[in-house]
C-alpha cells in the first residue's frame, strides 16, 4: 500500500501531463507519446489487464479508475514542510474533482470537492478584496504585489502551487510589451471575459482586484495578477541565471465551479447556484444580482449569441459527450463556463472547457484594438488540430504526425 501511495505522488508530481484514454486509437496514440503517466476511463474486466499490460511494457505507468480511490487516503501531509508545493491531500482531492467532473462521474466530483471545501467553502476563498488593496509594485519596483500575494503559499485557497522554467507566463500575462500576440487584449476583457457587460450577474459592476489594462501602441494587454516574472541568480559575478514563474495547479475557486458544474449535469441547480453566488460574491465588489433560475434563463434570453463580430459571453455549444437539455440546463452552463473562464485565465484550462463543450474558436485579426479586421481561421470541436501533435523528435524518427 505504501509503494502505491509513493507512486501515485511521485508519479503526479514528476509529470502533470496525463493520458486521459477512452478508445483504442487513444492507446495506440499514448504508447507511442512522451507522457509517463495514463489513466484507463475504458475497457472492461475481459480486456483491460491485456490494455493495461501493452502500456506498461513501455514503461508508462498507468492507472485505472480503482487506483485513484485507493490511492486517495493514502496521501498525506506529514512529511513537507510547505506541503503546497507537493502532491498534498486537498491538491489530491481537487485533481479527483476535476478527473471526475471531465470523467463524468457528477456524484464522485461532488464528494472530492467536499473533502477539499469542507462544511464552510467561504472560509477557503481568495481574498480578492484584500489583493485588490494592494499597490501594483513594491517600492524598488521589483516585486508585482497583488501577484505575488496571488501564489502565496499561505492562502487557503492554494491547494497546489507549481513552479516552471519559463519567462512566457510572467512576461505575456504582465505588465511588459513582449508577447504581445500570445496576451489577452482589451478588447477580449470588455466584451468576453472581466469586465463584459453581457456576465450573467449583471452588466454594470466593479470588481474587487480589477485586471491592469494596457494599450501603448506596442501592447494590447489585460491581465490578471497570476502569473510573476520571477528570475533566480546562478551565478552572481555574471548575474545569469534562470526565469521562471510559479502558477496554482489546483485552487478551492475552481474546485467550488468543478461542484457547481456537476451539481448542474444532475439537475440539482439550488446548491449549483450556492456555489455559483458564493464566487460571484468573492470577486464582485458592486453591481451584482444574486443568481436564481428565473435570473439565469432571463439572462441567457437576453444575451445574443456570440460571433466573431460581435462578442459576448454566450458562446454557443457543439457536439459535446454528455447530455444536455435544453432550457435551464444549457443556461445554467452556459452561466458556469463564465464564471469558469474569468477564474481560470491564464491558467490554461479554458482549453479543456473549450473541448468539451463542442465550443468553435476564431482566430481574429483586429482592425482596431476593439474592431474586427477579419476572421483569418476556425477550430471547430472535431478539427485534427485539437489534439495535440506528436513530439518533434518522435516525428523524426518516423512515427507519422497528428493530421492537421
Amino acid at each position: 500500500m505504501e509503494h502505491k501511495r509513493e507512486k501515485m505522488v511521485d508519479a503526479l508530481q514528476d509529470c502533470p501531463v496525463i493520458a486521459a484514454l477512452k478508445s483504442d486509437a487513444g492507446l495506440e496514440k499514448a504508447v507511442r507519446s512522451d507522457c509517463t503517466t495514463v489513466f484507463f476511463l475504458y475497457g472492461t474486466i475481459l480486456d483491460i489487464a491485456s490494455h493495461v499490460e501493452r502500456v506498461k511494457q513501455t514503461g508508462k505507468i498507468v492507472f485505472v479508475h480503482a487506483d485513484l480511490i485507493e490511492g486517495l487516503p493514502l496521501i498525506t501531509d506529514e512529511f513537507y514542510s510547505v506541503p503546497k508545493y507537493h502532491f498534498n491531500q486537498k491538491a489530491a482531492y481537487a485533481f479527483a474533482a476535476r478527473f471526475y467532473l471531465f470523467y463524468q462521474k457528477w456524484d464522485e466530483c461532488i464528494a472530492a470537492a467536499k473533502v477539499v471545501l469542507g462544511s464552510a467553502p467561504e472560509t477557503m476563498m481568495r481574498d480578492l478584496e484584500a489583493n485588490g488593496k494592494l499597490g501594483l509594485q513594491s517600492a524598488d519596483g521589483q516585486t508585482l504585489l497583488r501577484t505575488m500575494d496571488y501564489i502565496d503559499y499561505s492562502h487557503k485557497c492554494n491547494l497546489l502551487l507549481q513552479t516552471s522554467i519559463t519567462d512566457a507566463p510572467g512576461i505575456s500575462f504582465g505588465p511588459y510589451n513582449a508577447y504581445t500576440g500570445f496576451s489577452h487584449g482589451n478588447w477580449l476583457d470588455q466584451t468576453e471575459t472581466f469586465r463584459a457587460p453581457t456576465a450573467p450577474w449583471g452588466s454594470s459592476y466593479t470588481l474587487y482586484s480589477a485586471p491592469y489594462s494596457m494599450n501603448t501602441g506596442k501592447a494590447d494587454k489585460c491581465f490578471a495578477w497570476r502569473a510573476p516574472y520571477l528570475f533566480e541568480i546562478k551565478d552572481p559575478v555574471m548575474q545569469t541565471g534562470l526565469a521562471h514563474t510559479v502558477f496554482p495547479a489546483f485552487t478551492a475557486e475552481e474546485t467550488l465551479l468543478c461542484r457547481a458544474e456537476a451539481y448542474i449535469m444532475k439537475k440539482e441547480y439550488g446548491p449549483a447556484l450556492n456555489d455559483m453566488n458564493l464566487w460571484i460574491s468573492k470577486y464582485v465588489k458592486s453591481g451584482a444580482q444574486t443568481l436564481t433560475e428565473a435570473s439565469v434563463n432571463q439572462w441567457a434570453q437576453n444575451t445574443k449569441e456570440y460571433t466573431p463580430a460581435n462578442p459576448t459571453v454566450k458562446k454557443p455549444f457543439g457536439e459535446t459527450a454528455f447530455p444536455l437539455e435544453a432550457g435551464t440546463q444549457t443556461n445554467m452552463c452556459y452561466a458556469l463556463l463564465h464564471l469558469r473562464r474569468v477564474e481560470t485565465v491564464h491558467l490554461g484550462l479554458r482549453w479543456f472547457d473549450v473541448k468539451r463543450y463542442g465550443i468553435t474558436i476564431y482566430r481574429r485579426k483586429l482592425a482596431s484594438y476593439n474592431t474586427l479586421g477579419s476572421v483569418t481561421d476556425e477550430l471547430h470541436a472535431r478539427d485534427p488540430r485539437c489534439a495535440m501533435q506528436l513530439p518533434m523528435d518522435v516525428v523524426a524518427a518516423g512515427l507519422t504526425p497528428n493530421p492537421r
